[in-house]
């Protein structure tokens, strides 16, 4: 029998932090003594069905997390570890590093918590390890891993407006693009707005060209028929018609009010602004923009229709 290791783990780690400890380092360290190691972890996961799904984060993760944990056989859990922000910064400034940090712990992290729950199927809804997803492929083949998208109007929008809020400087804000990045040398210059676009654009560009299934945000919330092509059929999973129903009328998590508004009340600069650094992506998964034509130059795609969407790609 298991002691759950790391839930208690968690516990801890937020105990040290009011000792003026670092939470992050606190659960590492508990971890790292009760965790199998990385080729024992490699072949358990390997026999979990694993699967991780990553995004730019304001997509409903936490809602997705928390309906699929009620699958029938299935463990799946929502950024479990504590501030592992910081690995996402250094995955973007050092990709490098993020395969060390999967293989000496993160790995072995997931197994940890698949001995202590036993299940079918482990999952991850996790947007911090959008730019460990090559890493993980490499090291796990067997884990599916999926895309998911969300127009980045409503994206830029909800972060601009979180951080207006916030009124501090997070992690993300030491962020800078990689030096062959063409906004580069010009980052200094740019606006907080430029800058999230940037986030948005450069981000889901990476996910697109590493990942082989993709699934929208505006799909898997609006139609059950979509969820289940999209999520749960490339996953594996079942889940009723009513569960996803009655879900996702309640959303987690949601930007409760709105400092910038919705895209006809941007202004002019600022959606020349997002559809110069974002308007090409969008493209890539059928989301328009009006004024795309006149800022690129280049043909509108239309949204496809929710019912006739196509999002997933095949191998």
């Amino acid at each position: 029998m298991h002691i759950k290791t790391s839930k208690l783990a968690l516990k801890i780690s937020k105990l040290v932090k009011h000792f003026g400890l670092n939470k992050r380092l606190a659960y590492q360290l508990m971890i790292d003594g009760f965790a199998p190691g990385a080729q024992e972890a490699i072949t358990d996961l390997t026999f979990r069905n694993p699967f991780l799904i990553v995004s730019t984060g304001r997509t409903a993760t936490k809602w997705l997390a928390a309906i699929l944990d009620q699958a029938c056989g299935a463990y799946v859990v929502h950024e479990p570890v504590p501030q592992e922000e910081y690995y996402h910064a250094q995955a973007i400034s050092y990709p490098a590093a993020t395969k060390p940090y999967l293989y000496e712990f993160r790995i072995r992290e997931m197994a940890l918590r698949i001995r202590e729950h036993n299940p079918m199927v482990y999952g991850e809804v996790n947007s911090v390890l959008r730019f460990h997803i090559t890493a993980l492929q490499e090291i796990i083949p067997a884990m599916k891993i999926i895309h998911l998208v969300r127009d980045g109007r409503d994206v830029v929008r909800s972060v601009f407006n979180r951080r207006i809020k916030a009124r501090k400087t997070p992690l993300y804000d030491k962020i800078t693009p990689p030096i062959l990045d063409k906004f580069s040398s010009q980052w200094h210059t740019l606006t907080a707005f430029e800058k999230i676009c940037w986030g948005w654009k450069a981000e889901n560009q990476f996910m697109r060209e590493n990942t082989k299934l993709r699934a929208r945000f505006e799909d898997i919330t609006a139609s059950y028929p979509l969820f289940s092509q999209q999520i749960l059929r490339p996953l594996g999973l079942s889940l009723k018609e009513e569960l996803w129903r009655q879900t996702v009328r309640r959303p987690v998590n949601a930007t409760k009010k709105y400092v910038v508004g919705s895209w006809d009340d941007w202004t002019d600069e600022q959606q020349q602004q997002f559809t110069s650094i974002c308007g090409s992506e969008m493209q890539e998964y059928g989301y328009e923009i009006p004024a795309i034509q006149a800022v690129q130059g280049v043909e509108k795609v239309p949204i496809a229709h929710p019912e006739s969407s196509q999002m997933q790609i095949q191998a």
